[in-house]
């Protein structure tokens, strides 16, 4: 009897050294900043503007920003856990070379912008972006929200709250604890959603949202299991479609055909006029679940 209430007394002294420390690093665990700042011109976005933009805290977000070609929607993008904005630069031209506008705010520690990042903030900040680019005069009607990965986490809640004509999520997920239990079902004895501070249950806001929803997940996603794209897909309103990649990851949909599928999507969808140039559709076509 002594040696089972030893062994219990040491399995729950291990149990909160890992919750403790769980609690403690969760920051680092979740956020991959890259602090690097590069201009748009750097690169080659000769077309895109580099811009500051002041929280009401004081803290200064590093930006870039396309106005539309007339007629076009603005791409309001919020970006994924890792890379600074430069990694972003091939959609970013693909949007751009079509006419689309995009804005897109990095988050604080990322791409030279202060602060340090929490689910309050990037939720926050992500509403003054919309906010700031309603003050440049881009008409909400004329705003496609866009979410990548972690970024759906923030893109969701400002559909939800804000006035926009569209709503595009590339690898969402259901909530954080969901991603950590799935990507290691080993340790799912442990309660992360107790411990965790920043947890971004879209499963939670997705019915808010009661615009046109695009859902794009690769089918061999091992970072966001598919599981929690399509569960997403399934609690939010119509109308809303859904494609998945099959031979995709986590990256790489934009090689595989999603660019097309998002243009497409939008033109049923938001008044686009016709593209000004004929972009080529990959042979790898992705499937379409539902409309």
């Amino acid at each position: 009897m002594l040696t089972v209430l030893i062994i219990l007394g040491a399995l729950m002294v291990v149990y909160a050294i890992v919750a403790v420390t769980l609690y403690i690093i969760q920051p680092l665990l979740l956020y991959s900043p890259d602090k690097t700042r590069v201009t748009p011109a750097s690169i080659g976005l000769n077309n895109v503007d580099e811009m500051e933009i002041e929280t009401p805290d004081g803290e200064k977000l590093v930006c870039w920003h396309s106005p539309a070609d007339p007629g076009y929607p603005t791409i309001l993008y919020y970006h994924g856990v890792s890379g600074n904005l430069a990694s972003r630069r091939e959609r970013v031209h693909r949007f751009t070379r079509r006419g689309y506008g995009v804005f897109m705010a990095s988050y604080r520690s990322y791409s030279g912008s202060t602060g340090m990042p929490s689910q309050a903030w990037l939720i926050s900040d992500g509403l003054f972006a919309y906010d700031t680019l309603r003050s440049l005069g881009v008409e909400s009607h004329n705003i496609v929200v866009y979410g990548e990965s972690l970024g759906t986490g923030v893109a969701i809640p400002v559909a939800g709250n804000r006035d926009v004509s569209a709503l595009v999520l590339e690898a969402p997920y259901t909530s954080i604890p969901d991603v950590i239990s799935f990507r290691f079902k080993q340790y799912r004895m442990f309660p992360f959603g107790t411990f965790l501070l920043d947890k971004f249950e879209s499963r939670k806001i997705i019915h808010k949202v009661d615009v046109p929803l695009l859902v794009m997940h690769g089918g061999k996603d091992e970072l966001i299991p598919l599981e929690l794209g399509q569960e997403i897909f399934d609690l939010a309103n119509e109308p809303k479609e859904m494609m998945v990649f099959d031979t995709a990851g986590h990256t790489g949909l934009f090689r595989v055909g999603a660019f097309t599928e998002i243009r497409k999507f939008l033109e049923k969808h938001t008044p686009t006029p016709r593209p000004k140039v004929t972009e080529l559709r990959p042979q790898n076509i992705a499937r379409q679940n539902r409309v």
